[in-house]
């Protein structure tokens, strides 16, 4: 209010309100079109779909098929949960937590990494030895299977994928004595 006490009639300065060309119109009505696309929504889903399929790490278990005369010969088996992306240079990792055998011959608290590399293909399923125990030559203990009383290992895989170096959650795995013939389990067998 001026100084007067009269309301003043200045008006206050109006905003701009030029109309777009029908050029600009046409432009904004295709780009509109374009940007609400089905098609472009996919395109747009692409790269959170190749983020959450990277994001979903393999599977770990123990195939029941192995030679059970070898208890790590073979008997682990990856699975690479990502339909489109190879895991590069895949080591799997035994964590031996304790591995009581016959003769009061035991092992505990050390790692072993894989001796290969692999590349795990969208989808694939590779198995994978640990050098712990079995037979002479490739392994660090010389010993049977029915001479493992108890055994308790972690297993996880170190892999590159979209250039990331990653490394899956640890897998329990338990020496099943009661099983014929014995064999490694998933989890930890509560006695």
């Amino acid at each position: 209010m001026p100084k007067s006490g009269r309301p003043s009639t200045q008006q206050a300065p109006k905003e701009s309100t030029t109309q777009p060309t029908k050029t600009e119109n046409s432009i904004l009505i295709v780009l509109r079109k374009i940007v609400n696309h089905p098609i472009v929504s996919i395109i747009g889903l692409i790269p959170f779909a190749l983020v959450y399929d990277a994001l979903r790490g393999p599977d770990i278990s123990s195939d029941l098929n192995a030679d059970a005369s070898q208890p790590f010969a073979f008997p682990f088996v990856v699975k690479n949960n990502s339909s489109w992306l190879n895991m590069q240079d895949a080591v799997m990792y035994c964590v031996i937590k304790k591995i009581g055998m016959t003769k009061n011959r035991s092992l505990e608290g050390f790692t072993v990494a894989s001796i290969n590399h692999a590349t795990i293909g969208p989808e694939e399923i590779v198995n994978f030895r640990c050098i712990v125990a079995g037979a002479s030559g490739r392994n660090i203990v010389a010993t049977s299977p029915w001479d493992i009383l108890d055994a308790h290992i972690n297993i996880f895989v170190e892999y590159t994928m979209l250039g990331v170096l990653r490394a899956s959650p640890r897998t329990e795995f338990t020496w099943y004595t009661g099983g014929a013939p014995p064999h490694w389990i998933k989890g930890r067998i509560v006695d």
